[in-house]
C-alpha cells in the first residue's frame, strides 16, 4: 500500500478525500510494485506561486526517487469557475499524481548537474519549455480528466 502523510489539511473529512484519491491514483497510473513502494507527503499551502493548484517534487533522491512531496492550494478548495469547484481537490490530486508517476519512472527527471537545472522528459529537454507548452504537463493534463472520470465512474463521492 503506498504511503501517505498528509498535513495541515483544514479538516478531517478533506483529508479521508486526499488520502481517498492519492491511494486510488497512484495504482490507477503506477504498477502495483512501484505504487506500494512510494511513500506521498502531501501539505495543503498558500504559499504556491500564481495560480498553481499543486505541486509535486521528489524528496529523497533524484535518481529512482520513491518519496514525493505534493503540496496543493488551500485555493482548490475555493468555489472556482474552472470547473465544477468540488471536483478541483481531485482534478489537482490526480494531475499531481501524474507528475508522481513520471519522476517514479524517471520519464520526467529534474536534475543538478555542476549545480545547473536541468528538466528532461522523455529524454528530451524541457528546462526552458512554458509552462503551457511542456510535454509533461500536457500528459498530466490529459490522463486528470481521464481519471477524474473514471473516479466518478467506481462511485468515488466528491463531496467535501
Amino acid at each position: 500500500m503506498t504511503y501517505i502523510e498528509i498535513s495541515k489539511a483544514p479538516n478531517l473529512q478533506t483529508e479521508q478525500r486526499v488520502r481517498k484519491a492519492i491511494q486510488w491514483a497512484a495504482y490507477r497510473v503506477m504498477h502495483k510494485r512501484l505504487a506500494n513502494n512510494c511513500e506521498i507527503l502531501v501539505e495543503f499551502s498558500d504559499q504556491l506561486d500564481g495560480d498553481a493548484g499543486g505541486l509535486a517534487t521528489w524528496v529523497d533522491e533524484y535518481v529512482r526517487p520513491r518519496t514525493f512531496s505534493i503540496e496543493i492550494s488551500n485555493s482548490v478548495l475555493e468555489p472556482s469557475t474552472h470547473y465544477e469547484w468540488e471536483d478541483e481537490l481531485e482534478l489537482t490530486i490526480f494531475h499531481e499524481m501524474v507528475h508522481v508517476k513520471q519522476l517514479a519512472t524517471e520519464e520526467l527527471k529534474d536534475r543538478y548537474p555542476r549545480g545547473v537545472y536541468t528538466k528532461t522528459y522523455k529524454g528530451i529537454n524541457v528546462t526552458d519549455v512554458h509552462y503551457d507548452l511542456a510535454p509533461h504537463e500536457d500528459e498530466a493534463y490529459e490522463l486528470q480528466e481521464i481519471l477524474l472520470k473514471e473516479y466518478k465512474e467506481n462511485g468515488h463521492n466528491l463531496q467535501v
